[in-house]
C-alpha cells in the first residue's frame, strides 16, 4: 500500500543522542537525523530521515502503514543532508510518499510548479 502525507513541520536534530536513538557518528552510527509531520506533530504519523556518515552501509527504508498509523523511516548518506534540508526550508506544498510494500520508494517531493519560479 501506498500512503501519501502532506509535510507541514520538520525537527533537525544533531548530536550523540535524538529521541531515545543513538545517533553518535564515531560509532558509525547515524550524524544527523530530520523528522517530519503534518498540522500535528506524532509518532503516529512521521517520516524520520536518518543521515549516516560515508563508508556506512545505509540500513533499509521502513514503512509501517496501518491506519491511522502511518510511519516511514529513511536512510540517506550524510553528504544528502543539505539537499533535503534545503528541500524543506524552501519548498511548498511538500508531500511524503510512504510505501510500506517496496520501502525503497519512500519519497520526499513536491508538487509541479511553473518553470522560472524562484527567489527574489
Amino acid at each position: 500500500m501506498q500512503v501519501t502525507l502532506q509535510i507541514t513541520q520538520y525537527r533537525v536534530s544533531l548530536g550523540r543522542k535524538v529521541g531515545g536513538l543513538e545517533i553518535a557518528a564515531a560509532a558509525g552510527g547515524r550524524c544527523a537525523v530530520i523528522e517530519c509531520f503534518g498540522p500535528v506533530v506524532t509518532y503516529e504519523r512521521y517520516v524520520r530521515i536518518s543521515f549516516w556518515p560515508a563508508g556506512v552501509e545505509l540500513p533499509p527504508n521502513v514503512s509501517v502503514i496501518q491506519s491511522p498509523i502511518v510511519k516511514a523511516e529513511l536512510n540517506a548518506p550524510a553528504q544528502q543532508y543539505t539537499w533535503y534540508l534545503d528541500l524543506l526550508r524552501n519548498e511548498a506544498p511538500i508531500f511524503a510518499v510512504v510505501n510500506d510494500v517496496d520501502p525503497k520508494q519512500n519519497t520526499l517531493a513536491t508538487t509541479s510548479e511553473p518553470v522560472g519560479e524562484g527567489e527574489l
